[in-house]
């Protein structure tokens, strides 16, 4: 092979690589969403908190809030706080919850707490509800 042909080949080749990561489009992308509802409690209010729906080929495949809170109680409590994502007319799609034993008065979370929706029906998350329950331990 002559040098021009080796010259064309080469060109070519650089052109079709140009060209294809050109052509990639980002596949995955995240929405933020405001609404994260914190309902009736006195027990608790939020400092922070983010709904992200993320999206794959125009699709909504995934659903994430993100929550921290801080005590409002002036004493220690034991708490169970359920997320629930929910459609717009309040229909629950997913639940999820945990339990926090011996919450100090006035804390303040450092690290968010983060739930995740995966599945049929995420594409119909329109806000998450965060439910609060005080409850005792029984010995």
């Amino acid at each position: 092979m002559g040098k021009k042909n080796y010259v064309i080949v080469i060109s070519i080749l650089f052109l079709l690589i140009v060209n294809f990561i050109g052509c990639t489009e980002k596949a995955v992308e995240t929405k933020e969403v405001k609404n994260v509802i914190l309902i009736d409690t006195d027990i608790i209010e939020l400092v922070e908190s983010s709904l992200d729906l993320i999206e794959k080929h125009g699709q909504i495949i995934q659903a994430d809030v993100s929550f921290r809170f801080k005590s409002t109680t002036d004493k220690t409590v034991n708490i169970v706080y359920l997320v629930e994502f929910c459609d717009k007319d309040d229909k629950v799609l997913h639940q999820a919850q945990k339990r926090i034993d011996n919450l100090p008065a006035g804390y303040t979370e450092y690290s968010p707490n983060i739930f995740t929706f995966i599945g049929t029906g995420t594409k119909n998350v329109h806000h998450v509800n965060i439910r609060v329950i005080d409850y005792e331990f029984v010995e």
